[in-house]
């Protein structure tokens, strides 16, 4: 993550007015900072699936009891799964938050 922040700063300094005085040296800020933050969010976003599943505590299922009393059967692939598809949603929702704008 400390990469991709990286990336950004070069970013920002690519976009200053003395840096856009000189085109050259303003593209190769620009294509510096693109290529360093695909390294640093690739390199993040490609570990965050194996750090979620790590923390399913539960290998088998079990039965558990709610406030109510009710017995519940507690599945915890069932509930790896959701984490995933709720972590996925979010991002899907997130890039279409992206292309409304």
């Amino acid at each position: 993550m400390f990469i991709a922040l990286i990336g950004h700063i070069i970013l920002i300094i690519s976009s200053i007015p003395p840096v856009i005085v000189h085109p050259n040296g303003a593209l190769a800020a620009l294509s510096l900072a693109i290529i360093i933050m695909g390294l640093g969010t690739g390199g993040f976003k490609a570990n965050i699936s194996p750090l979620v599943a790590e923390q399913q505590r539960h290998n088998r299922p079990f039965i558990s009891r709610t406030k109510s009393g009710e017995r519940v059967v507690v599945d915890p692939t069932l509930t790896t799964s959701r984490i995933y598809m709720v972590r996925f949603l979010l991002q899907v929702d997130n890039q279409h938050d992206r292309w409304l704008l």
